[in-house]
């Protein structure tokens, strides 16, 4: 007995964890979102909708991969546990369409919270024939109903239409001529002509294998192939597009097989068609940066431009334009030689770019951007390009006394060209303060002299912004008034004035 007992409170508690379990378990079975049809003819000009299920509630996002055969009018978007979203499409021409629906829900089905859905639409030009009812006559030729009374339990006579059994004549000659269709009439067709087959439509799309700066013409628009049902079709592929440096080698179809402008290949499903490119080694390429990228206001866009291996570049004769800078010419990276639009540069055997040189112009500035006091220190140190104009010798052994308070020091080379412009800019004999260390605390101001690079170069800040120091420098012997300093680079000393 105590046996039985205890399997039947063993069979209650397990009745009572599946009645627990169960619950939970198909909540995790619950189907995704789900659209009621997966495809449909939908007849030009005319409308469909399609409604999107779910347990779950959510919201929707339906697109057309094709919208010049069908598109979408119409999308209610909110779906909730029992109240379906829709979207309502509509046929502009006769062709098919992918409609690719994307839903988003708010909780998660089997790990999921977002589905990507298909549905297939096959616009017609109209809609197939269907067949006419035809008409069936109730009653026959002669038979004629008759009245017949019937009396009722209540004694009161109630008459009813029944006809009788017996036809009272045959049909004559006239009637059976009459039935039938004079010449004249139009007959109906006796079948339903079978409806004319929905076109395929598949998409060839072109592309190539160079990277998205590579500036490349001539390529082929996507295309949109009507093809039969149980049908292909032949495209003959199109002329070679065109990169600077580099040659068209092939066509690349179906992802191996190697083709030629002009050749037919065979279109029987949605493809994309490669234009394979490769680096014409006879060829240099030059590419002109204004530095528009960093800094969108600057004006004037010069293409990149291509020079045989060995051969002259003539620079572009176009000149960028920024508001508050002066164009002062291109220098290729790594060197300090600044070339003018219309220069040449001769004997070119590898690829290359000309970066521009941009100097401050103190004038242009409003007040607001450039303090009036560092404006007067600006405009009296520049006042001294017209001694040391850019890319002048300036001698390691030239020197120049500079006066520390009352302590007067002799500078050669790269620091007594600063110390010059330093004088010039705030008077001689105006107190210097040497910071050292630390100096990422100091508050740079147009007119300090900074030192890096172990302390070896030495140059006078000429402009500022939120990245780059502006520098005039002479540290190769050369005078250059616009090199560039990234203000990550390690300050090592600071002389300043202010």
């Amino acid at each position: 007995m105590n046996r039985i007992k205890k399997r039947i409170s063993l069979i209650l508690m397990l009745a009572m964890l599946l009645s627990l379990i169960t619950p939970q378990t198909m909540s995790n079975a619950a189907a995704g979102p789900k659209l009621s049809s997966k495809k449909a003819n939908i007849i030009i000009g005319q409308k469909k909708t399609v409604k999107v299920k779910c347990r779950v509630a959510g919201n929707i996002s339906v697109r057309s991969l094709n919208p010049y055969f069908c598109d979408v009018v119409k999308v209610k978007k909110t779906l909730k546990k029992k109240k379906p979203a829709s979207f309502t499409l509509k046929a502009l021409c006769a062709g098919y369409s992918i409609i690719a629906v994307h839903v988003k829900l708010k909780k998660k089905i089997k790990g999921q919270r977002e589905f990507d859905l298909q549905f297939h639409a096959y616009t017609v030009d109209k809609p197939s024939p269907s067949p006419s009812p035809t008409a069936t006559s109730t009653a026959t030729p002669g038979n004629t109903p008759t009245v017949s009374p019937t009396v009722s339990p209540t004694g009161s006579p109630t008459v009813s239409m029944k006809p009788s059994s017996t036809p009272s004549a045959s049909p004559t000659a006239t009637a059976r001529a009459s039935a039938t269709p004079t010449s004249s009439a139009t007959p109906r067709p006796t079948s339903t002509p079978a409806p004319t087959p929905d076109p395929y439509n598949y998409t060839v799309t072109y592309t190539h294998n160079l990277s998205s700066d590579k500036v490349v013409t001539g390529m082929p628009d996507p295309l949109v192939v009507k093809v039969p049902k149980d049908g292909d079709c032949k495209l003959t592929l199109p002329p070679a597009p065109h990169c600077d440096g580099y040659y068209l080698d092939s066509w690349i179809y179906k992802n191996d097989y190697r083709k030629s402008p002009g050749d037919v290949v065979t279109i029987d499903k949605d493809m994309t068609i490669k234009a394979r490119f490769v680096r014409d080694t006879n060829i240099c390429i030059i590419q002109y940066e204004t530095g528009a990228q960093q800094h969108p206001e600057i004006r004037g866009v010069i293409n990149g431009t291509t020079v045989a291996y060995g051969g002259t570049l003539t620079i572009s004769s176009i000149t960028p334009s920024w508001t508050g800078h002066t164009f002062s010419g291109w220098q290729m990276s790594g060197y300090d030689t600044i070339y003018q639009p219309g220069d040449t540069i001769s004997n070119i055997h590898s690829d290359f770019t000309l970066y521009a040189v941009w100097d401050t112009d103190v004038s242009s500035l409003p007040a607001a951007t450039t303090p009036p006091k560092e404006a007067e220190v600006l405009s009296k140190i520049l006042e001294k390009k017209a001694d040391y104009p850019e890319g002048s010798e300036y001698s390691a052994d030239k020197t120049y006394r500079w006066t520390y308070g009352n302590i007067y020091l002799t500078c050669k080379g790269p620091g007594a060209f600063v110390a010059v412009l330093s004088d010039a800019g705030f008077g001689v004999g105006s107190n210097v303060i040497s910071v050292s260390f630390g100096i990422d605390r100091h508050n740079f101001r147009i007119g300090d002299v900074i030192n890096w690079d172990n302390l070896d170069k030495k140059g006078i800040i000429v402009g500022l912004d939120y990245e780059y120091f502006t520098l005039a420098e002479a540290n190769d012997g050369v005078v250059h008034w616009n090199t560039k300093l990234p203000r990550s680079t390690s300050i090592g000393h600071v002389d300043c004035r202010w």
